[in-house]
């Protein structure tokens, strides 16, 4: 993902450490960067541990509706069809 320049890249530390490194990450290694400069640097590695919960949620609750539409007789296709114009208000 970082040769394709798609990584949301979350730094944090020094204010000039992230000056320095910052021409390095949007656009070369990530397509976003989350500034969290001055905040302690394990601030950084607990926002992205929490994001990726957050995603890992999702997907693994996506299999279950998968699943359990498949074995209804639902048909993943209904549950795509579902998702696609569900927009929450």
């Amino acid at each position: 993902m970082a040769d394709a320049g798609s990584l949301i890249v979350v730094a944090s530390g020094a204010a000039t450490s992230i000056e320095r490194a910052l021409p390095f990450f949007e656009g070369v290694i990530g397509r976003s960067v989350i500034d969290l400069r001055d905040h302690e640097p394990g601030h950084a590695t607990l926002l992205k541990i929490t994001g990726n919960s957050f995603i890992l949620s999702m997907v693994a609750t996506l299999a279950e509706g998968h699943a359990w539409a498949e074995k209804s007789g639902l048909g993943s296709d209904m549950l795509h069809k579902f998702i696609e114009f569900y927009r929450p208000l």
